[in-house]
């Protein structure tokens, strides 16, 4: 017994713990052909007996069959080659099979399973046969997102035209009979892939939609199914040419190159962002389930050591009987798709038995693992270049373990790292969460993917809530948050038409930074900018935001200032101003107050201009009001001589916080280099101190602070001149 137990203390740490690989390991069988991808070629020779077998196993890896055939991608070059059309025609005439889609430098088709290598073999110079793998990524959510009072107030998105971009919709009809997602005479359906538009077992697109629908159901909707990056290509474009306002993405997208923007999930979400569309996608849930670093080998036998002498990353797959657990491991490295290389290997531990590998010689290396029961694994790089780059791994698993050693940072998926100004990406925070105050940590979502990516991009974008419910019971990760997001924007957007995509963003953004910035302040890896959070809806709330930088007074965007608003001809008289400026916000354990602010009768943000001793605005001093009333009245600006007046839009000096206790941040905005004098007076125009006093300043927006601690409380003046004119506004300074 004693014996026994000493042999089990040696051989958990093995099953725990990694291990150093065996010299004599099972390599499997090598793919020799640079012109097909291995799992591929393995359902080839599955399928050369018995198609049957071929496509089970297909079905095994989640590639998409039909009527004896794979959907599959033909890719011209590497996967970051997109500047290398394919011609669908040629291709179709040269192997005899009919191309669904193209996008770039990729083409769909359906193909026989017992012609894989054959079509291969055929195929022109340059090109590869890649396998297209289907992967399920990763009412609550109005009430935390405050967009209930938009769906209530409004006609619930009316107006705007949402895609939802998914794999899987089954159960589609049943939620439709619920009343859970659009009617029939409010959706278009495109399926690229062709198929049965509800067929296999997911219902991850359907939860998608109904996340979406929750916030704004009397949107128009486009309901696309994709499999393939030209089926996501084609799907995009439908979406420019059908004028879609908004994208909902929660697939992940892996191997599409090393840097930020390449591969064809990044262009297809460019060219939405550029067609003026703002195309929501998840940040991914691999937390736990990415490894990234330099090739590490100090016994030089080919093989990654993970840490120390440990050459197996370990994991468990807890697969029950009717529920597989899943393996589907992605690895690139920081190079091209067909340069350097790495093989991938799958074994079990203790046993060291093989159970799938990737060996392609022209792409980058993908394998799909499938058990009904519990078992312990560990995944193997080999390097099969003389100077190994960096490489990244992921597991886009189902049921199974974190990674042994696994990497936080730039865990995020394709195409989040996109650094087009429309592409938001998405994290997950539970929904209980929601309400936590600004400097929360430790609520994110632990599967949620971090940041940065790895050009150094921040990510994600925003965060949204998951955990909320469905027809299906609660749907979880950022594959959730995502259509909340892009709901609660199509919800806002609704509200305030005149807003443009920019603009939109600009505003979501901003309160997010204000409201719910857990985490460190501003913008970090793991929450963003924070929460996506809308103020309660009413129909004449305008924004105001300096940073925005509407000085032309564009009602496409937030508006510069207060005065800003006033030269927009089209705005109505009464409006509410919500300023979005650090000094305004009212924070109270997480929730938001509809606050207009200052209005015109209140000095703080207002500009005006005169000189020292001209009086302020009529209007009564005093606090911020919520009365409508008091926002109808409007001041007359008191006139300058005609070589000071300014043209509408050119008023460039701010304060904030205004009002102040002690500091002050004056901020001012110079067309081009001059003079500056910056002072303050009392309001009999006598001087109290000088804050700037310089010959010239450079072009652009200057900052000065002022400490009035040695001032009684009161009204002040602050007076900037420059040789493009004089501008003064009204500060006010509390107990």
């Amino acid at each position: 017994m004693k014996t026994i137990n000493f042999i089990l203390i040696l051989f958990l740490p093995l099953l725990a713990f990694g291990q150093d690989m065996p010299r004599n390991v099972d390599l499997g069988k090598p793919n020799p052909y640079p012109f097909i991808t291995s799992a591929l070629l393995a359902i080839d020779e599955a399928g050369k007996d018995n198609a049957t077998k071929g496509i089970e196993l297909a079905r095994s890896k989640y590639m998409p069959v039909n009527d004896g055939k794979i959907y599959v991608e033909i890719v011209h070059g590497a996967v970051t080659d997109l500047d290398k059309p394919v011609d669908g025609k040629a291709l179709e005439a040269r192997l005899n099979i009919d191309v669904t889609t193209t996008y770039k430098n990729r083409a769909s088709a359906w193909v026989e399973v017992g012609r894989l290598l054959d079509v291969a073999r055929r195929l022109p110079p340059g090109h590869s046969l890649n396998e297209v793998v289907v992967l399920a990524e990763d009412n609550q959510g109005p009430g935390l997102m405050n967009s209930d009072t938009y769906a209530t107030a409004t006609t619930g998105g009316e107006g705007i035209r949402i895609a939802v971009i998914d794999g899987n919709y089954n159960g589609l009809t049943a939620a439709r009979a619920a009343g859970a997602v659009p009617s029939l005479a409010n959706s278009t359906f495109f399926n690229y892939a062709g198929g049965s538009f509800e067929g296999g077992s997911s219902s991850h697109g359907t939860s998608c939609l109904e996340t979406v629908f929750d916030h704004a159901p009397n949107a128009e909707y486009y309901i696309m199914k994709v499999s393939s990056f030209a089926d996501l290509g084609a799907a995009v474009q439908d979406c420019i040419n059908n004028g879609v306002d908004i994208i909902s993405h929660s697939i992940s997208r892996y191997n599409t190159g090393w840097d930020d923007d390449t591969g064809a999930a990044c262009a297809a979400a460019w060219e939405a962002s550029k067609n003026g569309i703002l195309f929501f996608t998840s940040a991914g849930n691999r937390n736990g389930t990415h490894w990234q670093g330099a090739f590490n080998d100090p016994d030089g036998d080919g093989w990654h050591n993970w840490s120390g002498t440990d050459e197996g990353n370990n994991f468990t797959i807890n697969g029950i009987a009717g529920a597989a657990g899943t393996v589907q491991a992605r690895l690139q490295w920081n190079s091209p798709s067909t340069e350097d290389h790495y093989d991938l290997y799958l074994y079990e531990a203790g046993t060291n038995n093989l159970l799938a590998s990737s060996t392609n010689a022209g792409q980058f290396e993908s394998l799909n693992y499938s058990t009904t029961t519990g078992q312990q694994v560990y995944l193997a790089v080999r390097a099969n270049t003389p100077n190994p780059p960096e490489f990244e791994l992921f597991n886009h698993d189902a049921r199974c373990t974190n990674f042994q050693f696994a990497s936080t940072r730039s865990s995020t998926t394709s195409p989040s790292n996109s650094t087009s100004p429309n592409v938001i990406s998405v994290g997950a925070l539970p929904m209980a969460d929601y309400n936590q105050p600004p400097g929360t940590t430790g609520i994110i979502a632990a599967y949620s993917s971090r940041g940065p990516t790895n050009n150094g991009n921040p990510a994600p974008d925003l965060c949204a809530p998951t955990n909320t419910t469905t027809t299906g019971g609660a749907f979880t990760g950022t594959s959730c948050a995502t259509p909340n997001a892009a709901g609660a924007a199509a919800a806002f957007w609704s509200g305030h038409p005149q807003l443009s995509a920019r603009g939109v963003r600009l505003i979501l953004y901003r309160k997010a930074g204000l409201y719910k910035d857990w985490g460190d302040s501003e913008i970090d890896h793991l929450y963003g900018r924070g929460g996506l959070y809308l103020y309660d809806y009413h129909a004449d709330n305008r924004y105001i935001w300096r940073l925005g930088g509407n000085l032309e007074s564009d009602p496409e965007l937030p508006y510069y200032n207060l005065s800003n608003v006033d030269d927009d001809a089209v705005v109505a008289a009464n409006l509410r101003m919500i300023h979005l400026d650090p000094a305004d916000p009212v924070i109270v354990a997480g929730k938001v107050f509809n606050k207009p602010m200052l209005c015109r009768s209140i000095g703080g943000t207002i500009i005006f201009n005169g000189y020292p001793g001209d009086p302020p605005p009529p209007g009564p001093e005093g606090s911020p009001t919520d009365d409508d009333a008091s926002l109808a009245g409007n001041w007359a600006e008191p006139a300058l001589p005609d070589s000071q007046d300014e043209a509408p839009g050119e008023r460039t000096l701010n304060a904030f916080p205004n009002p102040f206790s002690s500091t002050i941040t004056l901020e001012y905005q110079l067309k081009q280099a001059t003079a500056v004098n910056l002072g303050i007076y009392d309001l009999n125009g006598n001087h109290l101190a000088t804050v700037v006093n310089q010959a010239e300043q450079e072009a652009g927006i200057q900052r000065a602070e002022f400490s009035a601690a040695h001032l009684p409380s009161g009204v002040y003046l602050c007076r900037l001149s420059t040789r493009d004119g004089v501008q003064v506004i009204r500060l006010v300074k509390g107990k």
